[in-house]
């Protein structure tokens, strides 16, 4: 599916940059579907390539559930295994890869106020290395955001309409 901008009328996003720093940054897009419909786009995790232009593959085990396994393998750097470290059903889930000497983690949640759903994207490097991924990767990671947010936004809306 290609890639849209959402009418403005059914998005409402602020930044073109996460917000934070690059060893801890989150983006939150606001968008006029339902919950169950971003939740599903996160849950499938083969497809999470034609919404974040950075991720060449992905892959999981088996559904995405606390403990679960997969592989990311980014269009540019080495393939990563992820393990989810917290899952409320359609709320809020985290994963976290293993870098050396660091782990990224990845932190996605929903809320849902008057027929709109506010989804979040936090991103955090921690360990000891933390700070050598977090100024290779971050600022690529904290521009690429709000993108891949607005691109996983319009897929809930044309879900919604097909």
């Amino acid at each position: 599916m290609p890639a849209t901008n959402p009418s403005t009328d059914n998005v409402r996003a602020s930044t073109t940059t996460a917000e934070g720093t690059n060893s801890l940054f989150k983006h939150s897009v606001t968008v006029k579907a339902p919950p169950e419909r971003v939740w599903s786009i996160w849950m499938d995790v083969t497809n999470w390539p034609t919404w974040d232009p950075l991720i060449k593959a992905s892959s999981s085990a088996g559904p995405l559930k606390l403990g679960a396994q997969g592989r990311v393998v980014p269009k540019r750097g080495l393939p990563s295994s992820f393990k989810i470290v917290s899952f409320e059903p359609k709320i809020k889930w985290a994963l976290e890869a293993s870098l050396i000497a660091a782990k990224l983690k990845v932190t996605r949640s929903l809320i849902t106020q008057d027929n709109f759903t506010t989804f979040t994207h936090e991103v955090e490097f921690s360990g000891f290395a933390s700070s050598i991924f977090a100024n290779l990767l971050g600022p690529e990671f904290r521009v690429a955001l709000p993108e891949v947010m607005n691109r996983l936004a319009a897929q809930a809306m044309t879900s919604e309409k097909e």
